[in-house]
C-alpha cells in the first residue's frame, strides 16, 4: 500500500488498513483488532458501572468502533464514520439491557459559532 499524500488517498487508504488489521495481517507485536474491541468495550462497561454520569475522552478510532458496534456496521461503513468524526466532537453511548446504544453522534455546539468555524477539524 502506498502512503497517502492527500485527503482522497487517505480516505481510500483507511479502509484497507483497517481491514488488514481486522484480518490479523499486522505486525504480531501490535494489539489485534479483536483485543482492541474487547479493551474499549471493557472500559465502556467499567464506566457504565459507575454511579452518575461519566465522561470519557478518546480518539476517532474508538468513537468509530463503538458507533459501528452499536449500529451493527461493517468495516466499510465504520470507515465512513471514522473519516467524519470531528475533533472535540461529543458522542453519547448508553448501555441498555447489556446492549450498547449510540444516542448522540458528532455534536459540536462549541464550534457552531461563526468565529469558531476555523477550529472545525477532523482526526
Amino acid at each position: 500500500m502506498d502512503i497517502p499524500n492527500d485527503i482522497q488517498s487517505f480516505a481510500q487508504h483507511v479502509p484497507q488498513v483497517l481491514d488488514v488489521w481486522r484480518q490479523g495481517g499486522m505486525n504480531g507485536d501490535l494489539e489485534t483488532y479483536d483485543a482492541f474491541c474487547s479493551r474499549i468495550m471493557g472500559a465502556l462497561h467499567n464506566a457504565a458501572g459507575q454511579d452518575g454520569r461519566t465522561v470519557l475522552v478518546t480518539s476517532t478510532g474508538v468513537i468509530a468502533t463503538l458507533s459501528a458496534i452499536a449500529l451493527g456496521l461493517d468495516m466499510v461503513k465504520k470507515t465512513k464514520l471514522f473519516l467524519r468524526v470531528m475533533n472535540t466532537s461529543v458522542h453519547k453511548f448508553e448501555m441498555v439491557g447489556g446492549e450498547l446504544q449510540l444516542t448522540q453522534f458528532g455534536a459540536v455546539p462549541h464550534l457552531e459559532r461563526p468565529d469558531r468555524e476555523h477550529a472545525r477539524t477532523y482526526g
